[in-house]
């Protein structure tokens, strides 16, 4: 990759880094209200999905709208960096997805879903980055990037359904209304297996 390519990169990856906050913020927000006592976790986790998604949804849309921006703002050596930050930016819509199912799985205690959800996040971007960077560069890159969020946001829901489903199958693993029932159950998990 070459040093233009590479500094462009750099400059989406920047832009990229600021609007995939949001869903974090939303999601550590999520964290630290749903692990509250008294917290009702899946009321919260809908307004944490139609709050995040709307925001992510309205940045994809204005990277699409105002790449040109870059341009404006870089200069015209990095027309790559425009080019590839509207893809970049709409991998923040599944990311969002990604970004609080996890930590729904994390509040509730479900480690094989969130492992099934990291691992997969992690497995779909490198790959293919390995795959398309050294022939496509940049492009390659971006393309990852969304392919991997678009696997991760479609193991998340795939994950979380399955867990709720578990849950609703097997009074064992039912599935707790708040936070604080979730943390009993672990306590009441590691108490009898001690």
């Amino acid at each position: 990759m070459t040093n233009d390519a590479y500094a462009s990169f750099n400059v989406a990856w920047g832009i990229v880094a600021v609007a995939f906050y949001v869903p974090t913020a939303i999601g550590q927000a999520l964290l630290a209200e749903g692990g509250r006592d008294g917290a009702h976790v899946h009321a919260q986790v809908r307004l944490a999905m139609v709050l995040a998604l709307g925001l992510m949804a309205a940045g994809a849309a204005a990277a699409f709208l105002g790449n040109d921006v870059v341009t404006s703002v870089y200069g015209g050596q990095y027309a790559a960096a425009a080019r590839v930050l509207p893809a970049m930016v709409a991998a923040g819509v599944p990311w969002a997805v990604t970004s609080l199912y996890l930590s729904e799985v994390r509040i509730l205690h479900r480690h094989l879903a969130t492992v099934a959800i990291t691992a997969t996040l992690t497995a779909a971007i490198v790959v293919p980055a390995l795959v398309l960077v050294p022939d496509d560069g940049i492009d390659g890159a971006s393309a990852a990037w969304l392919i991997g969020n678009l696997l991760a946001g479609a193991t998340a829901m795939v994950a979380v359904r399955l867990s709720r489903w578990r849950g609703s199958t097997d009074p064992s693993l039912a599935e707790p209304d708040t936070a604080a029932e979730a943390t009993e159950v672990g306590i009441t998990l590691a108490e009898s297996s001690a």
